[in-house]
């Protein structure tokens, strides 16, 4: 999605794009909120705001919540570990 501001007249521009966003993404698609999604997930609403941080203090779920993840938003795994690509060692 772009972002345009008429009053400083800036160009189409696309936000950025983080593990986070669109961690986050999938859940408000699916209308699910924070709190009950870290339940459903078995982990803190906190740990789930960290996975879903833009911010520079993201944390990177262990492979076995990853495919938790995958299951609970009904994702290819693939997906699911794309979405950490650039961070993950395995």
């Amino acid at each position: 999605m772009a972002v345009y501001d008429p009053t400083r007249g800036d160009k189409w521009r696309r936000p950025i794009r983080t593990p986070g966003n669109r961690l986050r993404e999938l859940r408000i698609e699916r209308g699910i909120t924070l709190e009950r999604a870290a339940a459903d997930l078995g982990i803190s609403a906190v740990l789930l705001r960290k996975y879903e941080s833009t911010s520079g203090a993201r944390a990177i779920p262990p492979l076995k919540r990853i495919l938790a993840i995958s299951r609970y938003y009904e994702i290819p795994v693939e997906e699911t570990i794309a979405i950490w690509n650039d961070q993950l060692l395995i």
